[in-house]
């Protein structure tokens, strides 16, 4: 019980059906460290439960064995097929010897199992069993172990034939030298000056930088406002970003399937919003300037992560180009562009993906594209621009 409430206070990020779940595949066994430090109690468990433990006094109460009844099927040697066994008058010599491969697997594993019982005793272990219709002494492991017994040296039967072996020793072996023994403490001894002394602060790790996360200090905002507002704004953005990410990799005879089946997926959208992004999408596709962010060798959707100044940064680009004299990056932005210059936080987002990318290529020049899907266009962020970004944010000096 204090097991299970233990387990049910270190789940409070669960919920109750993943609780459950995790409890059943456990199967309900308790395996905790003998010497954990409780003392006075007496755990009871399987052989298997009881691997890997070690206890001062091990007690195995029954190792008589039971009848079973015999499966008919029998395994091939190899493992291939199953065969049904008929009488032993009708066996044939290959049948006999799957039976005799089959019990010496059997007899393999009891004696394994065998072993780590006896094996979890530290000071003392005590071998048991009783008679009775269902449990008989004949080829149990208890005659194996009595009639080992028997052989061996210093074992004594009392008067109610219970067979004792004692055994008096030390874990220390005669080559090592004892304790307070000339040599056996090293001559010089570790620094331990630091046990005195306060132990060092870490650095907090800062917030990494997302400027593709929605809700993050650099997530730029959209500058045409769909009629539904903000949420079917963030919803026809995220259909955008489905279209430039299947569209592109399928030929042109798929893509009218292709793009009935997400249309209907769509459900965040009024079917006319979703046909016309994707008419929006389609354009960009077709867009000449923008070939060589669709060719067979684009990326798609690149997780990029590093550091740039004192500011770790987490990000994704929408597709990324490395040519042999130039890497372009492009992000997809559903609206169109205003009349002005790039919004502050356009810049700091591409200028930050454009210096990690300068830290892998740095030989190679990058240019920085918004691709604004209502307009098919492509607004390029200039070097200086994204200079400025970055000095804005301490990023460089």
């Amino acid at each position: 019980l204090d097991h299970f409430l233990n387990l049910a206070q270190n789940a409070s990020h669960m919920g109750l059906a993943e609780f459950v779940t995790n409890l059943r595949k456990t199967g309900g066994e308790v395996k905790r460290d003998l010497d954990a430090g409780q003392a006075d109690e007496v755990r009871v468990m399987t052989i298997h439960g009881a691997k890997g433990l070690e206890a001062p006094v091990v007690f195995l109460p029954d190792m008589l064995t039971g009848g079973s009844r015999t499966s008919p099927l029998v395994q091939a040697v190899d493992g291939r097929f199953l065969y049904m066994s008929p009488g032993a008058e009708l066996r044939t010599g290959f049948l006999d010897a799957a039976k005799d491969a089959a019990r010496a697997t059997r007899d393999e594993e009891a004696n394994r199992l065998l072993y780590v019982a006896l094996t979890r005793a530290r000071d003392a272990v005590v071998i048991g069993g009783w008679e009775s219709r269902a449990r008989t002494l004949k080829g149990s492991n208890y005659e194996h172990l009595s009639a080992g017994l028997e052989t061996m040296p210093g074992v004594t039967t009392s008067d109610d034939q219970i067979m004792r072996l004692e055994h008096s020793g030390t874990d220390q072996s005669p080559d090592q030298p004892r304790l307070g023994a000339p040599g056996a403490v090293p001559e010089t001894t570790p620094d331990l000056s630091w046990l005195h002394r306060p132990a060092p602060i870490d650095p907090p790790l800062s917030r990494p930088l997302r400027p593709s996360e929605p809700g993050s200090d650099f997530q730029p905002q959209p500058l045409a406002m769909p009629s539904g507002g903000r949420n079917t704004a963030l919803a026809r953005g995220r259909f955008a970003h489905r279209l430039f990410e299947v569209l592109p990799a399928l030929p042109d005879e798929r893509r009218a399937d292709a793009i009935a089946s997400l249309v209907a997926k769509a459900r965040e959208l009024a079917p006319e919003e979703a046909l016309s992004a994707v008419d929006e999408v389609m354009a960009v596709i077709h867009n000449p300037r923008c070939a060589r962010l669709f060719a067979a060798d684009a990326l798609v959707e690149v997780a990029i992560n590093g550091t740039v100044g004192p500011h770790l940064v987490a990000g994704q680009i929408d597709r990324c180009h490395i040519g042999a004299d130039e890497i372009v990056i492009a992000d997809f932005k559903t609206g169109r562009p205003s009349d002005g210059p790039v919004p502050p936080t356009y810049c700091r987002q591409m200028a930050l993906y454009a210096a990690l990318l300068g830290q892998i290529y740095p030989d190679k020049p990058i240019a920085c594209w918004l691709v604004w899907t209502e307009t098919a266009s492509i607004q390029e962020i200039p070097v200086a621009a994204r200079s400025d970004a970055l000095l804005e944010m301490d990023v460089i000096g």
